[in-house]
């Protein structure tokens, strides 16, 4: 009687570089490349300031981390070049890029949704409170962010006709809601914001090692309006309200010289887009 050989899984392993919601879009696309082609992922924190939050402390994600060196089969995505049009190729043996885009990994939500749950439950009083005020109403997050886009991408950063245009969308279509700010810009908000309606701005988890709580509390509204960023993106996806409304800016980060709107991916199916400029 012959025994059966099994080959071990060749390894796939995932760059991950960059702010919290970008190494969510590269983990996710990776995972879901590694499952569609029976591979072993890995994570590779390429990053070298150390100013970045790791996934595997932050998450309950069970892939390990590992150093790999260049290999000669990495998908490296740039402009013009997508992960999307190599998604059924299986030579690829390392993944480098942003990834922004979630047609990659919808169909494995069930399980991110489990992967990107807060590992280490400890948080500030007020968080716990935040939560149980946003639960108990019809709540509407709010993500606003300035000071860093300022000086890396003054072209794309969203000013006060989109925020106050999405205000208006949410309060014409809600009973009551209660709009949760987040922002790193708090006096921008108050001097050019119009809110009429009950508003509370969170601004407890300012601090890189507290940000993924700010997410948190976003997933926790039921309905979200965010910024062209993927910190506030990964909020709204992140949120399970089947009836939720989701407002997007209908312009992405623009790469200028290359005149390239990334919102035509990276905003799904069924958010409202709307103008940022009148």
């Amino acid at each position: 009687m012959f025994k059966r050989i099994f080959k071990p899984k060749e390894k796939l392993y995932i760059y991950v570089v960059g702010g919290l919601g970008n190494r969510m879009f590269q983990y996710a696309a990776g995972y879901s490349y590694a499952k569609k082609h029976n591979k072993k992922l890995f994570i590779d924190d390429i990053d070298i300031n150390k100013s970045h939050i790791k996934l595997v402390n932050t998450f309950n994600i069970k892939h390990r981390e590992e150093n790999a060196l260049r290999h000669k089969k990495t998908f490296s995505e740039n402009m013009g070049i997508f992960l999307r049009d190599y998604m059924d190729f299986d030579g690829f043996d390392s993944l480098l890029g942003y990834f922004q885009d979630s047609s990659l990994f919808n169909q494995h939500r069930r399980k991110l949704l489990k992967s990107f749950t807060i590992k280490n439950k400890q948080t500030r009083p007020e968080n716990i409170q935040y939560a149980k005020q946003i639960k108990e109403c019809n709540s509407v997050s709010i993500h606003i962010r300035r000071t860093d886009y300022l000086t890396a991408f003054p072209n794309s950063i969203l000013d006060e006709y989109y925020y106050n245009q999405a205000i208006s969308y949410i309060t014409s279509r809600l009973k009551e809601p209660h709009f949760f700010i987040f922002s790193d810009d708090i006096d921008w908000v108050c001097k050019h914001i119009h809110f009429k309606t009950p508003h509370t701005f969170i601004t407890c988890n300012q601090s890189p090692e507290n940000a993924v709580w700010d997410m948190h509390l976003m997933s926790l509204c039921k309905h979200n309006i965010i910024a062209n960023s993927s910190f506030s993106w990964w909020g709204a996806w992140l949120n399970n309200n089947r009836n939720k409304i989701v407002i997007s800016p209908n312009t992405w980060i623009i790469d200028k010289p290359k005149n390239i709107n990334a919102a035509k991916y990276i905003i799904p199916n069924g958010w409202i887009r709307l103008s940022t400029h009148n």
